[in-house]
């Protein structure tokens, strides 16, 4: 800091005192936005900042210098500040095709779309031929989720421009995200061709390997660009993931005879029906299965018990929960099965696998943002994958309860295992459910996790956990016995405890609403994914 301000004369007396004394007249704005770019150059925010707030101070009607300072507040990030100024510029001069080209471009940063495409049509009005305008009006409609709109719309502008290299390197972008990999290797190799050493090049070339299913020339490339960038810590991740990937599939390989997957022929370039959707499948379970790895490492990877810690804390929240109702009822027995805390252990544990999925499943994409700019992830795959990590957690989390059980001479051994594996699938579908839908309304309502929060918690004490529905009045577990939850929990217990069968249990009824809730998820997702994505270049 005390650098750049002697660099630039900057020292801790007023503003005023500290530009004349780096020689700068308060009269000449644009000596101002220069000594503020060099700050800003320099990561001198807060004081190149302050600088083209003096510099519009003294000519707040000059749309150069006010046009120059939203530049400068966009670069360093101020997009809103931005706004605020070119709303100005526009006013003072609604004729200049620049200013509003410029115009939009910030309010594609601030994800204001429709009013960056109000701009546009004006700077369309005075530049009908603008090469720039389409191609910003390409990344409006990509950060829309509208590919084949900002296709056309980079075409145009190459009709235009048909030299301008980013433009050409942007609709090989698009065509990787649209699945079409042959189109998009044939454009990357001929951009790789005229200039060899373009990493961004290469790093693409890799991305549309990946999406095709081919992850040893996509690894290849990947490493190639980050030689060519060995300061760029994305190229460094991409590099690492890939890695990771390829190592995870031929672990998978050889634990199943040697027999090699990593080159399997790109779903995109099989004919045969079958074959296709067969292909895509196993693609999605290597994406799934890439995407479950590098969860577990985000999530746990940081802390220092990792992912001991994530199983930890289910158990102490069970065994918390159990101990505490065992003395609040330490005189009376259990109400099926001989221990109570057998019998809590058993309503708590699908509890907590219901309530974590849906949790961790909803909160997927906000925390995946990163992740879902590489073409080959979608949505689904870090859901499910989210979702899977949570089943695991929670199957560790329950051999280990019962072990524990057994070691102070509680007998916790399932009497029907079949029924408790049906009853935790149950479960787990009927929450990967309600996390999908979830996910997708939290798009719309922001506010929508703290609402179903409270409503899951109400589940605590209608689901049967604590209470046994043999307790319950006729009235009340007649409408409870609609919960899946509830019924998901005695189809639990009818496998854990022998001789327990209740009339009310409807297992029908459990698996139409658990794979009802799914598909809904699954379609939700399918119909909004685009939006629920909304990449940009």
């Amino acid at each position: 800091m005390d650098g750049g301000q002697e660099k630039y004369g900057v020292s801790r007396f007023s503003l005023q005192d500290r530009l004349r004394e780096a020689g700068v007249f308060l009269s000449e704005p644009s000596e101002l936005l220069l000594v503020a770019e060099n700050l800003l150059a320099d990561g001198e925010i807060d004081e190149a900042l302050d600088v083209v707030r003096f510099a519009v101070s003294l000519a707040p009607e000059d749309w150069r210098v006010l046009r120059c300072a939203s530049n400068l507040f966009a670069r360093a990030r101020k997009y809103a500040r931005s706004d605020e100024i070119m709303r100005r510029v526009v006013k003072l001069v609604p004729d200049n095709a620049e200013c509003r080209l410029h115009y939009a471009s910030i309010l594609l940063e601030l994800r204001e779309f429709s009013r960056a495409r109000r701009e546009l049509d004006e700077h369309f009005k005075l530049a009908p031929n603008s090469s720039l305008g389409y191609r910003t009006l390409s990344s409006i409609f990509a950060s829309q989720g509208d590919f084949s709109s900002a296709y056309k719309a980079t075409e145009r502008a190459l009709e235009i421009e048909p030299a301008r290299r980013e433009f050409a390197i942007h609709r090989a972008w698009l065509l990787i995200t649209m699945e079409r990999v042959s189109e998009a290797l044939q454009a990357l190799r001929k951009l790789e061709t005229e200039d060899p050493g373009d990493a961004g090049v290469i790093r693409l070339i890799s991305s549309a390997y990946e999406v095709a299913g081919d992850f040893d020339p996509a690894l290849r490339y990947a490493e190639k660009a980050y030689q060519l960038a060995p300061g760029n810590p994305e190229y460094e991740r991409h590099v690492d993931y890939l890695q990771k990937h390829l190592g995870a599939i031929r672990g998978a390989a050889g634990e199943a005879g040697g027999q090699s997957v990593v080159s399997c022929p790109s779903v995109f370039m099989v004919q045969s029906g079958l074959a296709r959707w067969e292909q895509a499948f196993f693609s999605m379970m290597r994406v799934i299965s890439s995407v479950l790895i590098r969860e577990f490492r985000t999530r746990f990877g940081g802390m220092k018990l990792g992912y001991v810690w994530a199983i930890f804390e289910p158990v102490a929240h069970l065994a918390l929960i159990a101990i505490v109702f065992y003395y609040m009822h330490a005189t009376g027995g259990a109400p099926i099965g001989d221990s109570l805390l057998v019998f809590y252990f058993t309503g708590v544990l699908n509890y907590l696998l219901f309530n974590n999925t849906i949790t961790f499943v909803q909160s997927g994409l906000e925390s995946n943002k990163a992740l879902l700019k590489i073409p080959v992830v979608k949505p689904l795959d870090v859901l499910i994958a989210r979702a899977i990590l949570e089943l695991f957690t929670m199957v560790i989390v329950a051999i280990l309860m019962l072990t524990s059980f057994h070691l102070f001479g509680l007998k916790a051994a399932p009497y029907d295992i079949v029924k408790c594996v049906k009853a935790v699938i149950a479960v787990w579908i009927l929450a990967a459910g309600f996390g999908m839908v979830n996910c997708v309304i939290l798009h719309v309502i922001k506010s929508w996790d703290q609402i179903f929060f409270a409503f899951s918690r109400s589940l605590y004490f209608i689901s049967g956990i604590f209470y046994p529905t043999l307790a319950m009045p006729t009235e009340v577990r007649d409408i409870l016995q609609w919960n899946p939850l509830l019924q998901a929990i005695e189809l639990f217990r009818s496998g854990f405890f022998a001789g327990y069968d209740p009339f009310w249990l409807n297992t029908g009824y459990l698996y139409a609403v658990a794979a009802a809730m799914f598909v809904t998820g699954l379609c939700l997702e399918r119909v909004l994914r685009r939006k629920m994505s909304s990449p940009t270049w």
